[in-house]
C-alpha cells in the first residue's frame, strides 16, 4: 500500500510536461486527418469509376501509393541498396510480370 501511496503522491506532484501537451495536439490533429481522408474515400470513388476508365484505376491507385512512398525509400538509402543488390531479380520479376499480364489481356 505504501508503495501505491508513493507512486501517486509522485505523480500528482509532478507538472505535466509540455512535450505531451504537444504530443496530443499532434495526435488530435493526425486524427482530424485520418477523419477527414477516409470520409473523403467513397465520394473520390465515385468519381473515379465514373471519370476513369478501368484499365487506369490500378496505375492510379499503386502509382500515387508508390510516389507517396517514394521519399521514405530514398530517404533511408534502401532503394539504392535493393537495386545494388537485387537488380537481376528485380528485372526477372518485371520480366514475368509484364508476361502474365499480356497473356491475361
Amino acid at each position: 500500500m505504501a508503495v501505491a501511496e508513493s507512486l501517486q503522491a509522485d505523480s500528482e506532484s509532478e507538472p505535466e510536461p509540455e512535450s505531451t501537451r504537444e504530443l496530443d495536439l499532434k495526435a488530435y490533429v493526425y486524427l482530424a486527418l485520418m477523419v477527414l481522408i477516409g470520409s473523403s474515400t467513397a465520394t473520390a470513388a465515385k468519381f473515379v469509376v465514373r471519370e476513369l476508365p478501368v484499365s487506369l484505376l490500378p496505375l492510379v491507385r499503386f502509382g500515387g501509393a508508390g510516389l507517396c512512398l517514394l521519399p521514405i525509400v530514398w530517404r533511408g538509402g534502401s532503394l539504392a541498396r535493393l537495386i545494388r543488390d537485387d537488380c537481376a531479380r528485380l528485372l526477372l520479376g518485371a520480366a514475368l510480370s509484364c508476361r502474365s499480364t499480356r497473356a491475361s489481356s
